[in-house]
């Protein structure tokens, strides 16, 4: 496979002038490439040829011909079927998404609309992405009018279309659940870490993760990630946060006891809470280790009901949401080949951050 995307390429050849389209659209890529012919020909099908071989900015899920060969016996032949187009338009719309999604840009249990106007479920497990059932073996294959993702199963819509045949390889993913994993890590010896993770999802807002509030819970991972770097003279929290569970890298031998922690001392939440939610985020007990603003006008922040219409998620502000919070720690399982340990440090944000939370807080 990956040879023939080189050969993809290697040949894809500059726009002829006469051509009224883009060069290296997705449909010059699945034509270059052996193993999406079954693809091309659906295409054709349905006569969504012309669709993809212009302009836009499109997602698309590509099944390969053995992904095809694996539907029940006689149901690509029932779907080039003339009068079946329609059926074939649904299916091939099921695999595409209106704007470009890059694979660092897939959450766990994130939902995604479609043309099809139904939603497909992402689910990362280690360093695999699955689509549905359907896992992504080649990721990130840009072109002019957006990126391809090649799967080793076709996606079917829920309905009547036919339902692909079980195979022992790949497992299914778990029934989509909410869940933000974070890991952090702390040195114990020599170079060696242990490993600590929490999941933010049952102290969310549900509605935070709904298909329409997607941006406001990227939004949310990426600034957690960026607040857990935050220094100052007086205060440092960096404990290399990153996205992901302990035992995607290899730490899962438990430690004994889970450790009670911050959840989000008054330094990383007091500047964002008072820009996006006019409220007073201070929590005096002394784990917090900061002193509350002394001369603020603020009304202290409350747990407050949200506003998802309004893109208002204030109760991340409230007390329950910060209440202190349990961090199962794990330690290295392989003994020959240690557990990496946090990527380079990355650039300490300075000064303020409270333009880094603009959809989430509202």
């Amino acid at each position: 496979m990956l040879c023939q995307l080189f050969l993809v390429f290697s040949t894809v050849q500059a726009c002829n002038t006469a051509r009224t389209t883009p060069c290296n659209t997705i449909v010059d890529i699945a034509i270059k490439t052996p193993s999406l012919s079954t693809l091309v020909t659906a295409l054709k099908a349905a006569d969504l040829v012309k669709k993809f071989d212009g302009h836009g900015s499109f997602t698309v899920f590509a099944p390969t011909n053995d992904a095809f060969s694996a539907l029940p016996k006689g149901a690509l032949a029932k779907f080039l079927k003339p009068g079946n187009k329609a059926k074939l338009i649904d299916v091939l719309a099921y695999h595409v998404l209106v704007d470009e999604v890059f694979a660092d840009d897939f959450l766990d249990g994130e939902m995604l609309k479609t043309l099809e106007t139904k939603y497909v479920t992402a689910r990362i497990a280690g360093k695999n992405i699955f689509i549905n059932s359907a896992k992504i073996t080649i990721a990130n294959v840009t072109a002019s009018n957006g990126v391809i993702h090649i799967i080793d199963a076709v996606l079917l819509p829920h309905g009547p279309a036919p339902q692909p045949r079980p195979t022992p390889s790949p497992p299914a993913p778990p029934t989509p659940a909410n869940h933000l994993w974070f890991r952090g890590f702390t040195e114990i010896y020599g170079g060696h870490y242990q490993c600590g993770e929490i999941d933010a999802a049952p102290r969310m807002p549900a509605a935070i993760f709904e298909p329409n509030n997607k941006a406001a819970l990227r939004a949310y991972a990426q600034v957690t990630l960026s607040l857990y770097q935050y220094v100052t003279p007086l205060y440092s929290q960096d404990v290399h946060l990153e996205l992901g569970r302990c035992a995607d890298l290899g730490y899962t031998m438990q430690n004994t006891y889970a450790r009670k922690t911050n959840w989000a001392p008054n330094v990383l939440m007091s500047g964002i809470c008072a820009a996006k939610c006019k409220c007073q985020f201070c929590d005096p007990k002394p784990s917090r280790s900061f002193p509350c603003p002394s001369s603020s006008i603020l009304p202290k922040c409350q747990d407050e009901p949200d506003d998802p219409s309004a893109g208002k998620f204030c109760s991340l502000c409230g007390p329950k949401f910060n209440e202190p919070i349990a961090v199962k720690s794990f330690q290295c399982s392989k003994k020959n080949f240690p557990c990496r340990g946090p990527k380079d440090k990355r650039s300490s944000l300075r000064g303020s951050v409270n333009n880094q939370f603009p959809t989430v807080f509202g």
